[in-house]
């Protein structure tokens, strides 16, 4: 919202002319930035919630989701695991290593 509000000022438009554009403005700017702000944080939260699912159903100790390159070496990019276990999250494995 401020951001909008902000946009307005630097623009030098009269706001007295223009008052209910930017109320309207203001008012919506923030829905819409919350909206957008949560569907991003969701779409890169996804594999955290899939590795939390699997591990839910299957009882493991750790799951693990790795995105490969195309050599075939692989990086741990989301876990679920119990908390005794050291965490295993951000490490590179070479291709060799994954069967």
């Amino acid at each position: 919202m401020w951001a909008f509000a902000c946009g307005v000022v630097a623009s030098g438009a009269a706001l007295t002319e223009h008052w209910p554009l930017v109320l309207l403005g203001v008012l919506l700017a923030g829905p819409l930035v919350c909206a957008t702000s949560q569907a991003v944080n969701d779409w890169f939260d996804r594999d955290d919630g899939v590795v939390r699912c699997v591990r839910d159903f299957t009882g493991y100790d750790r799951v693990m989701v790795y995105q490969f390159d195309p050599d075939g070496h692989g990086k741990i990019i989301a876990e679920a695991r119990d908390p005794r276990l050291e965490s295993l999250l951000g490490h590179h494995y070479p291709a060799t290593d994954i069967p």
